[in-house]
């Protein structure tokens, strides 16, 4: 299932800081400007909105050093619509978790643990979010990952995907200009249609970043 992106583009404008106390009215994204060629506020809103259709109680963002600039403010919102809604912020490092602990120092409920790509562990959640890494990551690194995410035995994935992206130069090896990123849907990985696919996240049209989301059940 596509979702369709939205027809008009935002300005890329200078960020600003966005705020973390939940309004009244409907919620319809972080309102952020376009951040590293993201639409925050159209990401940040399929993200909520998934969870909360697919009545998702926990999550773990992993490695959520990456989203701080916007994650805080959607899990405001969580909080406020899912009451008891468990949210875990896991990373690679202490020193990555510091900056974490941070930015969710008015949150009582946050989790923060230490998971490694390569040999760590990720607790049983209803969905394990990632968003930021995989674009950086190597074949291998994000191989990692998603037997983190097996392993978990967790229900669902939300993860981000470069649908343009072959794979092959770095199965090969080779240097030089390649597009950056990670495609789950060619070898070696190989995934399924996912049940949900966003797009309209990321202004690079040669080589977008989409949103797939697995039931993994």
């Amino acid at each position: 299932e596509q979702e369709p992106a939205p027809k008009s583009k935002q300005k890329k404008k200078k960020s600003k800081k966005a705020k973390s106390t939940p309004q009244s009215k409907p919620f319809h994204g972080v309102e952020l400007d376009i951040v590293d060629g993201v639409n925050i506020t159209r990401l940040s809103f399929m993200v909520f909105r998934i969870i909360k259709s697919s009545e998702i109680l926990s999550m773990v963002d992993y490695p959520c050093s990456g989203n701080l600039a916007w994650m805080p403010d959607l899990l405001a919102q969580l909080d406020f619509h899912i009451p008891g809604f468990q949210f875990h912020c896991i990373d690679e490092s202490e020193k990555k978790l510091k900056l974490a602990r941070k930015a969710y120092k008015n949150f009582d409920s946050v989790e923060f643990d230490v998971a490694k790509v390569a040999d760590g562990n990720l607790p049983t959640v209803d969905l394990v979010f990632c968003w930021g890494a995989m674009h950086q990551w190597s074949i291998q690194d994000s191989w990692s990952f998603i037997k983190m995410h097996s392993a978990s035995q967790s229900k669902y994935l939300l993860v981000e995907n470069n649908p343009k992206v072959s794979n092959m130069h770095a199965l090969r090896g080779s240097e030089g200009d390649h597009p950056t990123g990670v495609n789950l849907r060619k070898p070696p990985f190989l995934f399924k249609p996912a049940n949900k696919t966003v797009g309209g996240i990321s202004e690079d049209e040669e080589n977008p970043r989409v949103l797939l989301f697995y039931d993994s059940a």
